[in-house]
């Protein structure tokens, strides 16, 4: 296996991503920061924009709005339109299913099946993933550990976050820590080989 030489992790979990937070997009080899919905115009393409727009509202899902509000939101933006969503649908769920089916049917299975879809172009979209830090030992503070943050970076590979092979196994990475203070909201920095 490969080592990765001098990479520097800056990790800070201060609060898990809204949608009112900025995200890194890559839609079509093209990687842009958004700030905001309208900022999906930077795309360029009607539906890429769209798609943008999707990704950006995803986190909303996991808050309990269901997918027509955020197309609706998208729609009203102009960065989408209903057969461009249609489209969209139709490449995930298949030709039974459409904007107008979801409009007009309360079939919670499909709803659902729709949502997952959803988090899952936003899950290949975004370029800077949720990880759950659950089954990681921090320390007593909360805290990373040169240990727990090797753990968490080969938790990361296995959920498919980190695509580089060099994070496979805990074993491999040898993590040391550059400063000592650390505080609730203070960032963590570590040099990872």
């Amino acid at each position: 296996m490969k080592q990765v030489q001098k990479l520097l992790c800056i990790l800070s979990f201060v609060a898990p991503c809204s949608y009112a937070d900025p995200v890194v997009v890559t839609i079509d080899t093209i990687v842009k920061k958004i700030d905001d919905s309208n900022a999906c115009r930077l795309f360029g393409a009607l539906d890429n924009a769209c798609l943008c727009c999707i990704v950006k509202n995803s986190a909303e899902l996991k808050k309990g709005k269901n997918p027509q509000e955020i197309f609706q939101k998208c729609i009203d933006l102009g960065l989408c339109t209903e057969s461009g969503i249609d489209q969209l649908i139709k490449q995930g769920l298949g030709d039974k299913y459409s904007y107008t089916y979801f409009k007009s049917n309360k079939d919670q299975a499909a709803e659902d099946r729709l949502k997952q879809y959803l988090l899952s172009l936003a899950d290949k979209s975004l370029v800077i993933k949720d990880i759950a830090t659950d089954t990681i030992a921090l320390d007593q503070h909360g805290h990373f550990t040169p240990e727990s943050l090797s753990q968490f970076l080969s938790k990361a590979f296995s959920e498919g976050k980190l695509s580089d092979p060099a994070f496979k196994e805990t074993t491999c990475l040898q993590s040391k820590g550059l400063f000592e203070e650390k505080g609730g909201n203070t960032l963590q920095l570590f040099v990872v080989k």
